[in-house]
């Protein structure tokens, strides 16, 4: 418990309140959608069309091409990424369809009417009542954590895997494919997934250098210089010219 912090508002309980607070908030965005919303055909045709990026077999087939490019070209990281892709899918895929046949719960465009979008038939593998949680969404999650954890530097390849995934999950609940709350939990899903997944395959963070420690290095005149100083010392008091100006080609 935080120092000077009430047991009633200690981060533990702030936290499920927090949870609490976002799950009643997307059940009223489901209820609101299932009372409101009624898509036309043409807009249902292309939401599933835009929604295939997020199919299971689209990062399988990518994951295998990185690999492939990555043996070519000898790089790792590349290789490493693919690997990391392929097997988070699989790992968070397998994940979301347990929890698609325990929940059960009923499709968007299965309901005869809005008071079932809470409506539940546990321990099923039927298509329209397997929409909590979204896969198209877990898909996606760990598409976008893959790449922020190992390519923490390009910002192009980050802002466009986010883009897509709310373009994937957009589109599965305008078709009417899933409910808001089907899509947020099975994005956190994929991205909770994918990291424990990531930590398990490598050791430490990628796309960070591990920062050399040590104790300043002591040279001739009592100034303590870092590494290269002291070279250039060392190579003065032998007689090597340390001249700024010498060929970049040597």
């Amino acid at each position: 418990m935080t120092r000077g912090m009430p047991a009633a508002f200690s981060p533990r309980i702030l936290r499920l309140l927090g949870v609490g607070l976002v799950g009643g908030l997307l059940v009223g965005l489901d209820a609101l959608m299932a009372y409101t919303y009624r898509p036309a055909r043409a807009w249902v045709t292309w939401s599933d069309w835009l929604s295939r990026a997020g199919a299971g077999e689209v990062p399988l087939i990518i994951g295998g091409l990185a690999l492939g490019v990555a043996w070519f070209r000898r790089d790792k990281r590349l290789g490493q990424w693919g690997t990391c892709l392929i097997a988070g899918v699989i790992v968070a895929g397998g994940v979301t369809f347990l929890l698609k046949s325990l929940i059960g719960r009923l499709r968007p465009y299965a309901m005869d009417g809005p008071a079932e979008f809470l409506l539940f038939h546990p321990l099923t593998i039927v298509g329209a009542w397997q929409s909590f949680p979204s896969g198209h969404a877990t898909v996606m999650g760990v598409a976008v954590e893959t790449v922020r954890r190992m390519y923490p530097h390009a910002r192009w390849a980050r802002w466009g895997t986010g883009l897509m995934a709310f373009v994937v999950g957009l589109a599965r609940v305008m078709g009417r494919f899933h409910h808001p709350s089907d899509v947020v939990a099975g994005y956190f899903i994929g991205v909770w997934v994918t990291r424990r997944v990531m930590d398990a395959w490598t050791r430490r963070p990628l796309g960070r250098r591990p920062a050399v420690e040590g104790p300043p290095l002591q040279v001739p005149g009592g100034s303590d210089v870092g590494p290269d100083a002291a070279g250039q010392a060392s190579a003065s008091d032998s007689g090597v010219s340390t001249s700024t100006t010498a060929s970049p080609f040597k």
